[in-house]
Parts: structure tokens; sequence; C-alpha cells
């Protein structure tokens, strides 16, 4: 039985307990993302049927329609409540990606802990599901019988998918086993890289097996570079490309020669491959986005920070090097699962997961929302229109993850094709089936192209009326108006946005409070337990007791922590999200940081000027250990080459 197909049977079950037991069972369903769709029922998520509609084969493993239609629609509820208010088309528009994303994810998580002989059985993934349900019951199911519990407890197995809690627990497993093996080392490496673009993979994998081979051999490692490696940067050196390291510099100083022994920084699959090696010791071929790398440690040195309060003090210097092995492991996970994303072989099924993955293939630059959509240049257009063709085909087989944020997204291909009149049609009949701001705005955005100003305007006006709950929307329509020349319909979209931002700001100071209120009631609660468990005549236990509030604050108050400068009062202060994400929505997987072979890291784009709101974390996610890394510490990633940059 289904996670969707359990909400959906609500009605129909009411007799089974009582309405109370069941609105708890559904307030878990859809909050704890390791039961998802296809239950045990469905085998673990395979087809269900000679009939069922297939989504993809992914790694040889058939994944039906439905169980990325479930995922996606656990996904939009965790948007949904994470955002406190309306989801933006621009999010929702986003979220079929995000969905598939996170489906590959969770195959090369499992095919990457396979290759380190983690095996998850499925008895392995049934009991880690037990022991989270018994957690969320112990922690959320007060005030229910015995045979309530019973019967919550068997609801939520039913919707367990073991095929996907064994893929979610091979991902833990894989960085918890990294993390123990890890060894605070940097290492010397050289290497030979075989570019794929004047070959085929297979070509380049079969010429990288063949020089593998001859250097574990003990072939002079130094001539297989000079002869094969097609890296300008390393290949007259003997491939000798620099020192590997889970912390490498942050970005080269040009007015400073780099030193031989410091660390260099490389994409993210060839550091996780070299921090796995002993000195001399040969890698089998590592895929990246350059070719296959044949890897060779040269030699190894323990990791000795270099910051002044690690060198003083030895109880700082133990914390970094135990930090430095948490990052070492995390950056080691996220080489291997990379490397593995990159193998999985995926056969779309679905048209819509055909034409995201045309589409993947142009590159094309993200658009933010409130930019203005411009026309590719020709040869570009040519590409795109086989895209959109494969996106009308999804629109007329009408899977769930076509609607109107599905008509935001494609429109603004059509607009990026320079096809107005396309985008109008389609945008057209969406916003009289269904009034929506985002979408209004659109297609005034689309009249104007096609330049009609009348229809514009009253498009916008539509717009304006339809936005609740989005200042920054608002905002917009405002700048049409005053483009438009209408300075009054301006200064309307002012006064309601200004309205907005004051209501936004009341909800997040309610929510705020509301939270601050939770934590001291489980501060106090632990507190209690601690002191009931405590034997007789002892002390409470150390952090049992609540601090006291700070002088001169109101009794019974809450206190609200200071907020940094520039913040809006009362309003919650939200991380800088990375350039890309899409504001208010989930931030999508962020790539390296790219410099060419010898060169210095540049510097990251920066992100849309309005502030982007929390970010929603992918449903079934394993979170990784935190990185380590000092502020400042650059992720990853230069081709293999000359080194970079200093550390």
């Amino acid at each position: 039985m289904s996670l969707i197909r359990a909400r959906r049977a609500l009605h129909s079950l009411v007799w089974v307990v009582p309405v109370f037991v069941f609105l708890f069972v559904l307030s878990i369903l859809i909050g704890a993302s390791p039961f998802t769709g296809g239950g045990r029922g469905a085998g673990g998520g395979g087809m269900g049927g000679p009939g069922e509609a297939r989504f993809a084969r992914i790694d040889g493993q058939d994944i039906p329609q439905r169980q990325f239609e479930e995922s996606l629609e656990r996904l939009r509820d965790q948007m949904t409540r994470f955002s406190g208010g309306p989801v933006q088309m621009a999010q929702l528009a986003e979220s079929p990606r995000f969905a598939y994303e996170q489906l590959l994810n969770e195959y090369a998580e499992a095919a990457a802990a396979r290759s380190i002989g983690i095996n998850v059985s499925s008895a392995e993934a049934d009991s880690a599901a037990r022991d989270r349900i018994e957690s969320i019951l112990k922690e959320r199911g007060e005030g229910l019988t015995a045979s309530e519990l019973q019967d919550t407890r068997h609801m939520m197995m039913a919707a367990v998918d073991t095929e996907t809690e064994r893929r979610q627990l091979a991902g833990t497993q894989l960085r918890s086993k990294l993390e123990a093996d890890a060894r605070p080392v940097e290492v010397q490496v050289a290497h030979v890289l075989v570019k794929t673009e004047t070959r085929t993979p297979e070509a380049a994998l079969k010429l990288g097996t063949d020089i593998a081979r001859q250097a574990r051999a003990g072939a002079d490692f130094a001539k297989l570079a000079a002869q094969h490696s097609e890296d300008a940067g390393s290949k007259a050196g003997g491939g000798v490309a620099g020192w590997a390291s889970a912390m490498p510099p942050t970005a080269a100083d040009p007015k400073k020669p780099k030193k031989p022994d410091e660390a260099t920084s490389f994409v993210p699959e060839f550091t996780a491959a070299a921090l796995r090696l002993r000195p001399g010791q040969v890698s089998d071929p590592v895929k990246s986005k350059f070719g296959y790398h044949v890897i060779k440690v040269l030699q190894e040195r323990n990791y000795e920070p270099t910051d002044a309060e690690s060198k003083k003090d030895p109880k700082k210097r133990t914390e970094a090097i135990d930090s430095y092995k948490r990052t070492l492991a995390n950056q080691v996970a996220q080489g291997l699962v990379e490397q593995f994303r990159q193998q999985i072989k995926v056969e779309a099924s679905s048209p819509w997961l055909r034409a995201y993955l045309a589409e993947q293939k142009l590159n094309l630059t993200p658009v933010f929302p409130g930019d203005e959509i411009k026309p590719l240049p020709p040869a570009e257009v040519a590409k795109l229109t086989p895209v959109i063709a494969d996106y009308e085909a999804a629109r007329k087989a009408n899977g769930r993850e076509i609607d109107e944020a599905f008509t935001f997204r494609l429109a603004q291909l059509y607009t990026r094709a320079g096809q107005h009149q396309q985008a109008f049609d389609l945008l057209d009949r969406v916003v009289k089936k269904r009034p929506n701001g985002e979408l209004a705005f659109a297609l005034g955005a689309t009249l104007e192209k096609l330049n009609k100003k009348t229809e514009a305007l009253a498009a916008y006006e539509k717009a304006l009326e339809q936005s609740y709950s989005n200042p920054e929307l608002v905002g917009r329509i405002g700048d049409r108006f005053k483009a438009l020349g209408r300075t009054d319909l301006m200064k309307k979209a002012q006064a309601k946005q200004g309205q907005q931002l004051a209501q936004r700001a009341a909800e997040q100071q309610k929510q705020q409070a509301e939270f601050q209120r939770m934590m001291l009631e489980q501060q106090a609660k632990a507190a209690r337990e601690r002191a009931a468990a405590a034997p007789a005549g002892n002390a409470p236990a150390p952090g049992g007791i609540v601090p006291p509030p700070p002088a001169g604050a109101v009794p019974g108050a809450i206190v609200v922590p200071p907020q940094p400068a520039g913040a809006v009062p009362g309003a919650i202060v939200v991380p800088p999200q990375p350039a890309g994400a899409v504001p208010g929505g989930l931030v999508p997987p962020q790539p390296a940081a790219e410099a060419p072979a010898g060169g210095t890291i540049p510097p990251a784009p920066k992100p849309p000027s309005a502030p982007p709101p929390a970010a929603v974390p992918a449903p079934g996610a394993t979170p990784p250990a935190p990185a380590a890394a000092p502020a400042g510490a650059a992720k990853s990633a230069t081709p293999p080459g000359p080194p970079a940059s200093g550390r």
C-alpha cells in the first residue's frame, strides 16, 4: 500500500480506528520521508503489472511512473509545509527535476556503497524502518492507547518501500564507514588523463584500463604520462598534478608563486579516488567530466592544521584533525557518488524525462524569477526546438508532473526560442482556467513582446489582484506598471507590497517565537526526565537546568537571540543560498567551481539580488555529516593540472 494511496483511502478506513488516530497517522506519514511510495506490497518500487506505465529504467531496474509521481507529490507536500504559504510557480516548475535528481542520487549512493563492500539487506532495511517508526511513536504518540499505537504501527510499516529504504540506508552507511576508515592525510598524485572528446567513452575507458594495467605491472608512470596523458598542465612533468587534500585552498593569489607542497583543488571524483589510495597504488580509470583519469599516489603526509589556535592548543589541534577526517569522508563520499552518477545508465520512458534529459545537454543558462527572458541565438534555438516538441508530447501524455507549473516552464522555453505567440497561446488557456498571479504576470510579459500594451496592462492588473503573500512578484508588477507609464497602478502595487512585507515580518516573528517556546519546552522536559532518572539525593545532570534569562528580561518572556545587522526586525535569518537556487525553493545540486587547467578557481557567481527564503530539503535524502572546512573554503574543483592555488 503506497503512501499516496494510504492518504487517498483515508475516508474508507475511518471505521477501523478513531478519527484522531488516523489524523495522527496521516501527519506522521506526510512528514516521514522514508515511508515512500510503492509500499511493501509494491515489491520495492518495481513494476506492479504488465499494464503499468514505466517512468524510466535506471541501472537495469524498472521505475514505474507512479513511483516518480508519488515522489513528486511528497516533495511538493514538503515545499508547501516549509514555505508557510503559497508555493511560487517558479519553485513548483522545478520540482519534477528535483524529484528525479533525488531518485538518481539514491541509486548512485547505493552503487557507491556497494563499491566499498556495503550491501544492505531487506531485513536491515525493515529493521531500520521499524526503529524509526518506534522513535516517532515514542515522540508523538502520547495519549494513544496500546491498540491505537499498534494500528498506527501497522499502517506506517505498510507504507514503507523496502527498496527505497535500502538505498537510503546504504547512503547513511557509506558515510559512516568512510568516516570510520578515514586517515588524516594528504597525498601527492600523478595522473594520466584520457579525454573522451576525441574518442568514444568506451575507447577511452579501454585505453585507461590498459594504462592502469601497465602501471601496476611496473611500467614507468612518468613515461606513460608523457606518452598518453592529454592534460597539458601535468604531462611534461611526468603526470605530477600536486597534493590532494580534503581541505584544498579557496583560491590562489596570482601575486604569489605557488609552493610545491601546497594542496591543489581537483574535481570531487579525482579527490575521492586519490585520498583512498596508499603510496605506490594505482587507481582504476576514474570518470570525470574531463575524461578518464588513471591516478598514482607518489607519497603521503599527515594533515596538519595551519591556523594559529590549533598550533598553540593541543586540544584545538585534535579537534581540527577530527574535523578534517569528517571532511575527508564527505569528500570521498561526494566523489564516489558523483562518479557513479555519471556511470548510471538511464533509459527514459516518460516523455517528460526524455525532454528533461535532452534539455540538460543544452546547458542553458538558468532564468531566475524577475529576470528578463531573452531569445537565444538561432543556432541554440535549433537545438531547443526538438526539446520543446518532447515537452509538448509530455503535455499531451498528461502525467502528474504536467500542471500549471509545467505550463509556466514550457512557456519560458517558447519565449527563449522567440516563439512568443506559442507562449501566449499556452499561457492564455491556463490563465482562463485557473487564476494565478505568476501565470498572469508571465502572460503580461508575453503580450509586451507581442507589442500589445493595453492587453499587457490588463494582464498585469489581474496579476496584482491574484498575487497573495508574494511581495517579490508584486514588486515586479509595479516595475512593469512604471515602465508602461501607469504610475497610479505602480503606487497601488507599492502599497500592496508594503502590506505583504509587513505581514510576512509579523508571521516570521510569530513563527520564531513559537519555535523558541517549543525549544524551551523540550529543554524543560529533558531536564525533568534526567532529574527523574537520577538517583535520589544527586544533583540534576549537567545541562538539565534551563539558563536564566538575561538581565532586564521580562519574567516569563521568550528570549529572542539578537539578529545580524540589517536584518528585518523579528524576521527569521536565513543563510545565503548558492547561486542558481530557486528563491524559496529547493537548492539544486551545486556543481563544483571550475577552472581551466593550471588556472585559478573563478569566484562564485553572485546570487539574485533578492535574498531567497530557506531551502527545502529533498525528501528521503540522507543528510551528510557536517563539513568542517574553515569559513570560505571551496568545495572543489579544478581539472587536475599544475598547482592552482595555495593553501
